[in-house]
């Protein structure tokens, strides 16, 4: 088996990956054959799922029932992220080959098979979002772990659409093959709720005044 796919999206996708949970497929990138060419890779670590298409991706010998594959997280510097490089994994290792400072680099890396099954990922992505947040909140650490991503990919800004409690959408404006969905939390019952009341108190000499 052989998989060369962008490396900026296989990047991107690895940000993704889990490195405590004891499910062990969520240490990995799952890879799968796409139905019109090329290859989808998708990571979640539970609370949060990023999923990439490479249309131009090449792939021999891929299961129709994809594979994951634990990316290299521990050697993955600001290079593997290049728009112009590839990452081809064989033989349980990751190869980085981009043209930088006018010059290639290569970098090799071990990226093992997962003998496991990935989790129906599609299910989790909403088809329709309400839109409406309601007492639920994201965590903003995993929110900067998108924008960073979506810097690194060339669209600073990101679209989240709220679900309530149920999982919400993040879409990048102009990207279109890559979406991300992250999981809401429940509100503290003590939690604000819009305009505190702080804010409507006047400073002390206006109240002299009246």
């Amino acid at each position: 088996m052989k998989i060369t796919v962008k490396a900026d999206l296989f990047s991107a996708t690895a940000r993704f990956t889990s490195n405590e949970d004891p499910r062990y497929y969520l240490h990995g990138i799952f890879f799968e054959p796409h139905p019109s060419g090329g290859v989808t890779m998708v990571a979640t670590d539970g609370v949060r799922m990023f999923a990439a298409y490479d249309e131009t991706a090449e792939a021999e010998d891929l299961p129709e029932a994809g594979v994951i594959i634990k990316p290299p997280k521990q050697k993955m510097p600001a290079k593997w992220f290049s728009v112009e490089g590839s990452v081809t994994l064989h033989d349980n290792l990751a190869r980085l080959t981009t043209f930088t400072r006018g010059s290639w680099f290569e970098d090799v890396a071990a990226a093992p098979v997962i003998s496991e099954s990935f989790p129906e990922w599609r299910r989790v992505v909403p088809s329709s979002c309400s839109g409406v947040l309601g007492s639920y909140f994201f965590n903003a650490r995993y929110l900067l772990d998108f924008q960073e991503i979506g810097d690194r990919l060339g669209c600073p800004d990101f679209t989240i659409h709220p679900n309530e409690g149920s999982p919400a959408l993040i879409t990048f404006p102009g990207v279109n093959s890559c979406v991300g969905v992250i999981m809401p939390k429940r509100g503290c019952a003590d939690s604000l709720d819009g305009r505190p009341d702080w804010v409507d108190t006047p400073p002390a000499t206006a109240q002299a005044a009246e």
